[in-house]
């Protein structure tokens, strides 16, 4: 049997890495050209976050950078393959992780999930800067159960300083290395990778990265733009699917008035998801190693939590899942990792779509399929919350 598994495991995995080397030929899509635009504004003198707006962390900026470092005429390219080269990183890891125990089928879970993931996401798995964050912080984690704590949060903080979300994963790691009495190396780890930015501050005021992404309304693909964008489609509940800076916002009286609460129940939903994870990880590890199956389970709580109950949702931000749900199928019921990755097979019923990027928006069919995703997403959180909060101490 588990050879079986190996067997089909391997095989995702190719038929994975053809599809998405296709999208190596793609034409841009739209970020990349913001990334290089961005890199030019920069060398021209715009200081980013002074001169010229930036939405995400300074490490992003490294990223951005290599492209044009090597070869400016070819950014898209060499974007796209580095891009490429990490997918094969991240199943070659997994890879690895089934290795070691080839006997045991549930070991070649994680490459077969993720191999079928990033097929699902393909459309933007290389046009993304997304993938970086997602390797880094796999890496974190692996390197925190392999006891290398002061790596761990060296690479946790570099995720972190790439793409926030990785800092939902800070509190449940610092309370097993506090049971493990590494808190303290874990801790340099993290001031260690955060250093340049923090010496950064004095130059470049980077926190502005923030207040971009806390102007935001609903974005489209949220839960409640899809929950009010169905009504509106079904009921007549005025609503409009708006263009605003780079992304589609559902707007009108009722999205206006949502907003705040979902500031609120966002905000909640992370404080709950957060509690529960940090408190199921330090009980999981009062007696003994805490399991890489286990620790991703917990992880993805608050992962799931910031994805399904954000504000703003893209499409990308399914990669930011998929590895760690991967991982999380080594352990426990495989439904809630089921639901991700059925909620990434939705996305490509609305996105890309003409519908999408019309006036128009969705359809109702579409927003359907939206609106499911969404709820998946939000039933994969709450089944796993509740699933670790009555869960022993073993």
């Amino acid at each position: 049997m588990a050879l079986m598994w190996k067997k089909a495991a391997i095989a995702a995995a190719i038929t994975s890495t053809v599809i998405i080397s296709l999208g190596l030929s793609a034409g841009n899509q739209g970020d990349i050209a913001w990334y290089q635009f961005a890199i030019h504004q920069w060398a021209a003198g715009a200081l980013p976050y002074i001169g010229h707006m930036v939405e995400y962390p300074p490490y992003a900026l490294i990223i951005f950078g290599l492209p044009w470092l090597i070869d400016d005429s070819r950014y898209l390219l060499i974007f796209l393959v580095m891009a490429f080269i990490i997918d094969i990183a991240i199943k070659a890891i997994l890879f690895r992780l089934g290795q070691k125990k080839p006997e045991d089928s549930r070991s070649w879970l994680p490459l077969l999930a993720y191999s079928i993931g990033a097929v699902l996401c393909s459309y933007v798995y290389l046009q993304r800067f997304d993938l970086w964050p997602a390797l880094i912080g796999l890496i974190a984690v692996l390197l925190f159960i392999d006891r290398k704590h002061l790596s761990s949060g060296a690479m946790l903080s570099i995720a972190v300083g790439v793409k926030l979300y990785p800092i939902v994963f800070g509190l449940p790691m610092l309370a097993i290395a506090i049971r493990e009495k590494q808190w303290k190396r874990f801790a340099i780890g993290i001031i260690a990778g955060a250093l340049p930015i923090l010496l950064l501050s004095f130059v470049l005021p980077w926190w502005r990265f923030a207040l971009v992404q806390g102007s935001r309304g609903l974005q489209a693909e949220s839960i409640y733009a899809s929950a009010i964008w169905l009504a509106h489609l079904i009921y007549g509940v005025p609503a409009f699917w708006i263009h605003t800076t780079a992304w589609f916002e559902v707007q009108g009286p009722i999205a206006s008035a949502v907003v705040p609460w979902a500031r609120i129940f966002f905000g909640a939903s992370m404080i709950a998801a957060t509690v529960i994870a940090t408190r199921s990880a330090w009980r999981a590890s009062s007696r003994g190693a805490v399991g890489i199956g286990r620790l991703s389970r917990i992880l993805l709580i608050p992962l799931l939590a910031f994805v399904a109950f954000n504000l703003v949702l893209s499409p990308q931000y399914m990669i930011w899942l998929i590895p760690m749900a991967a991982l999380a199928a080594l352990e426990g019921s495989i439904w809630p990792v089921a639901m991700i990755l059925l909620a990434a097979a939705l996305v490509p019923a609305f996105y890309p779509s003409y519908q999408y990027f019309s006036a128009n928006g969705l359809d109702l069919l579409q927003t359907w399929a939206l609106f499911a995703r969404n709820m998946l997403l939000a039933v994969s959180c709450i089944w796993l919350a509740v699933s670790e909060w009555r869960a022993r101490v073993s």
